[in-house]
């Protein structure tokens, strides 16, 4: 932390060159895709209607 009064200045420079690629190098990686996992078969219509009832029991009994 600069003491009171005083100001710290840097600068940095630094020169890019541009390389061009040996017939040897090896091609840059591919980065992994994040795979989704297979999907659940859906409930059929009873079983939603069942859980639905379900929920709406459990929420009428916490009162």
């Amino acid at each position: 932390m600069p003491e009171k009064g005083r100001v710290y200045e840097a600068t940095v420079t630094t020169q890019l060159t541009l390389k061009t690629a040996a017939d040897e190098t090896p091609a840059p990686r591919t980065e992994k895709r994040w795979q989704r996992p297979a999907q659940n078969p859906q409930k059929s219509k009873q079983e939603m209607i069942g859980v639905v009832l379900r929920l709406i029991e459990y929420f009428e009994n916490c009162e």
